[in-house]
């Protein structure tokens, strides 16, 4: 079962994703995070599993820079889900 942090966490991802990714990115991202291979992601958009990979990378480079500058302007506790992102 969640608890609330965990709710919280993905809820702040959400909001993040939705404001720096483009659809493709955050579809990418959220099927990357289910387990999917860049082959079948690939698949269901009709690109190269090595294109998908790009794609990956641009939105994790997205994210990382804004969050940078989000945590600089709030709260840093409220924006600890960038470790789910990359699984550090």
């Amino acid at each position: 079962m969640w608890d609330p942090e965990q709710i919280e966490e993905r809820l702040d991802l959400q909001k993040l994703m939705s404001y720096y990714l483009d659809s493709r990115q955050q579809s990418v991202l959220r099927l990357r995070m289910q387990g999917y291979s860049y082959r079948e992601i690939g698949e269901r958009f009709g690109v190269t599993g090595p294109w998908v990979r790009c794609i990956e990378a641009k939105a994790v480079r997205k994210l990382k820079s804004g969050v940078s500058v989000t945590v600089r302007r709030a709260n840093p506790a409220r924006f600890l889900t960038w470790d789910y992102i990359v699984g550090g």
